[in-house]
């Protein structure tokens, strides 16, 4: 459907989401497809005004094999980037650690 459904119809414009759950995801669409981290904060925004984001910094094991692929030329894909991204659009109602792993998951409300 192209990136942000700009090609052609996609689900955005086809349902109406009450919620979105984004676990372990934004790395693949970061880090894999190499989209800009302020873009994927702004299209699951879109999504849905409610939902969970888990962040997942670099020095998680997934990633580092990620990493290894291509190098780090992901400069801006930080904790604190993501969380100024997020910030930007909605109210961050909660942040839960998972574990010793690094990894966290955001609580969102997007702000009207």
């Amino acid at each position: 459907m192209g990136w942000f459904q700009n090609e052609r119809d996609g689900f955005l414009e086809r349902c109406d989401f009450d919620g979105l759950i984004a676990l372990a995801f934004e790395h693949h669409l970061a880090i894999a497809k190499n989209i800009p981290l302020e873009d994927i904060v702004d299209w699951l925004m879109r999504i849905a005004n409610v939902g969970l984001i888990e962040f997942i910094p670099k020095d998680d094991p997934t990633i580092q094999i990620m990493l290894a692929l291509k190098g780090d030329i992901f400069l801006d894909y930080t904790e604190e980037n993501f969380v100024k991204f997020l910030s930007s659009k909605a109210l961050i109602l909660n942040i839960n650690k998972i574990g010793d792993s690094g990894r966290k998951i955001y609580e969102y409300r997007k702000i009207d």
